[in-house]
């Protein structure tokens, strides 16, 4: 269910059921959930469990993936990858220290946006940590953040959004400069055809209409026809 550079980025694509797709689930559900389902009229499911029919059938959807009898089902994930890999290209050390000490990262950057120490942390501060962690270190701004932290049904200002985001640039600088050095060795690569451009391990270069990016494992990232433009935006009411 899972195929090997199903995408052009590399990454894995789903097949059948989309594994890497399921609903994280709106309530935890029991063993009779299922048989209460299949007798309600789905206009019954929002006053029995407050969601829309959809939303419970979807909240369905993990526990139906069983294991045969006698058999053991497991389930493992790459903790927090996207925030490692970050970090370890742009030689964030700290960041990494504390992943490779076992420390809780989330209530860490929490403590930090909140002003307190991180085994003060309560749930809800935590993720929004974890947001923080995992999302901006790609670049996420207060918007985007806003919507992040919505897709899992938390509300939070503009002002809280701008505030977490800051914290999170000012606590990991070289991140950020990671993201300047990305921009501007890809745009080198752009203008320079047929040179090798390199962001640490990573080898960018560009035969006039693909633009070739050779990742630390060896696999090669290829984006087609790349240009370079100016365009106007607005930023806080400033073109």
């Amino acid at each position: 269910m899972l195929f090997y550079y199903g995408a052009g980025t590399g990454r894995f694509a789903g097949r059948q059921v989309q594994l890497q797709n399921l609903a994280r689930g709106k309530f935890k559900v029991t063993d009779t959930d299922p048989e209460i389902l299949k007798g309600l009229d789905p206009d019954d499911v929002d006053i029995l469990y407050g969601i829309g029919p959809m939303e419970a059938v979807g909240t369905m959807i993990r526990p139906c993936i069983t294991a045969d009898p006698g058999m053991y089902m497991y389930d493992a994930d790459y903790a927090s990858v996207e925030a490692r890999g970050v970090a370890w290209l742009a030689g964030q050390n700290d960041l990494l220290r504390l992943f490779s000490q076992g420390q809780d990262v989330y209530k860490y950057q929490a403590g930090r946006t909140f002003g307190k120490a991180p085994t003060h942390v309560d749930d809800s501060e935590r993720f929004l940590g974890k947001q923080q962690i995992l999302g901006c270190g790609y670049q996420c701004g207060p918007g985007r953040f806003r919507e992040m932290c919505a897709t899992y049904g938390v509300e939070i200002s503009q002002e809280a959004a701008e505030h977490a985001v800051k914290t999170y640039r000012s606590s990991y600088p070289k991140i950020v400069q990671l993201w300047r050095d990305a921009m501007d060795t890809m745009m080198a690569a752009i203008r320079n055809k047929n040179t090798k451009q390199r962001l640490g391990p990573i080898t960018m270069a560009f035969n006039g209409k693909y633009l070739f990016c050779q990742m630390p494992s060896g696999t090669t990232i290829t984006y087609c026809n790349p240009s370079i433009v100016t365009v106007k935006k607005t930023f806080k009411e400033e073109e």
